[in-house]
């Protein structure tokens, strides 16, 4: 019997880890929107978008704000090609997120006391490390 002359099916790209990429930093950057302390400097709301006192707030911020457009920015046709770099992206962006949200954490002077938000921002920022390295090892694009 002959072989089939039937073409190979092409690889499926699978959406679900993006979508979970873009809904966790997403999240992350709506909790950047909150106060992040309730006795202190970051008392008001985009707090964490100032530069000053000190930098840390910001650089978690921008990093999901980074985040979140490269993961919607991923779904658009015409940049269907970075989806290979998406684990790598993740996990770099996981990385500032998170060391940027610790150190403003547990840097801050003693009499600051946080709100939730930047404990929300941690984990999620632990999580999108986490998706990040299963990406990466799983070879999802």
């Amino acid at each position: 019997m002959p072989a089939s002359s039937s073409p190979a099916e092409p690889t499926r790209i699978s959406k679900v880890p993006n979508i979970a990429a873009a809904s966790l930093f997403a999240v992350g950057l709506l909790a950047t929107i909150a106060p992040w302390d309730r006795f202190g400097i970051l008392t008001s709301m985009f707090s964490a978008w100032r530069p000053e006192p000190e930098p840390w707030p910001l650089v978690a911020s921008l990093s999901l704000l980074v985040g979140t457009l490269a993961s919607l920015a991923i779904f658009a046709p015409s940049m269907r090609r970075l989806t290979r770099y998406s684990g790598t992206g993740c996990t770099i962006l996981g990385i500032v997120a998170g060391a940027a949200t610790a150190r403003a954490l547990f840097g801050a002077p003693s009499y600051v006391i946080h709100t939730p938000a930047p404990y929300l921002v941690l984990p999620v920022s632990l999580a999108i490390l986490a998706l990040g390295i299963v990406m990466i090892l799983r070879r999802i694009p």
